[in-house]
């Protein structure tokens, strides 16, 4: 079973890019799932949620897989 840095709190898919919501309580693969969970939090906006420092673009290598889980 290959492994992944995170999973998409979408749809729950392995990522190694995507948007980190709150300091990594949910994660966004694709654009119109960071837009849903934006909109989730309150925010008009994925462009708002940036503005209020709630959400950011990211990426993950390899080495930050958590190997305990």
């Amino acid at each position: 079973m290959e492994r992944y840095p995170r999973t998409c709190s979408v749809t729950g898919e392995g990522m190694y890019e995507g948007w980190c919501f709150c300091d990594g309580q949910d994660y966004a693969k694709y654009e119109d799932g960071a837009i849903k969970l934006a909109k989730e939090y309150g925010y008009d906006s994925i462009d708002e949620a940036y503005d209020d420092e709630a959400v950011y673009w990211t990426q993950w290598e390899d080495d930050d897989i958590d190997e305990d889980e």
